[in-house]
């Protein structure tokens, strides 16, 4: 089973996270053979905020050069706290899922899910279609506002987006699974001096 890790940031606002929780992270996947990239920049737009949306282009691209396995999606903020978590067995028992996501705040309809800890399962055709809508609506979205009405552009995020995708289609909300609860092997940090 290939499994990977991304993150990204911008090189201003959110690089001191990701700088931060890179260490953890970068060791939990030398633990596990897992594949680690990091991405620093920001692929559309112009302003620091603008990178919340890489993580679409960098997940789909995957999925374009033909890569069939799981990748994990952490925010820059986003570190393994528990390194000895066995995501390799956590996964082979999930994969008839095409994502696995957090709920955004206890009992949540399928679609409101959290943007910041993704587990995307693209051996999973459900998994791989999830990501090519998400894409979709990114490029009609960046055309539509972020390009000619940034004021609005900034009421949408890339997690807005997902939920989206997944209120669109019972069939790919069918295919998400709740994952594992951040306190137990996730956390954030709310600062980069933290």
């Amino acid at each position: 089973m290939r499994v990977k890790m991304i993150q990204t940031a911008d090189p201003v606002r959110y690089e001191p996270f990701l700088r931060r929780c890179s260490g953890s992270n970068r060791r939990f996947c030398e633990l596990n053979e897992f594949e680690y990239q990091a991405f620093l920049g920001i692929k559309h737009g112009g302003d620091p905020w603008h990178a919340t949306f890489n993580r679409i282009d960098l997940l789909h691209d995957e999925i374009r050069r033909g890569y069939r396995g799981w990748i994990l999606y952490l925010d820059a903020d986003a570190y393994v706290f528990d390194i000895k978590f066995d995501a390799r067995r956590y996964l082979a028992q999930r994969e008839n899922y095409g994502l696995i996501a957090l709920p955004v705040r206890g009992p949540v309809p399928t679609w409101d899910i959290n943007g910041g800890i993704l587990f995307f399962n693209t051996s999973n055709r459900f998994g791989r279609a999830i990501l090519r809508r998400w894409k979709a609506l990114f490029d009609i979205y960046r055309y539509a506002l972020i390009y000619y009405s940034p004021r609005v552009a900034k009421a949408i995020n890339d997690q807005v987006l997902l939920q989206l995708v997944l209120r669109m289609s019972a069939r790919l909300r069918e295919s998400v699974g709740w994952g594992c609860r951040p306190a137990t092997h996730f956390s954030h940090i709310t600062s980069a001096s933290a």
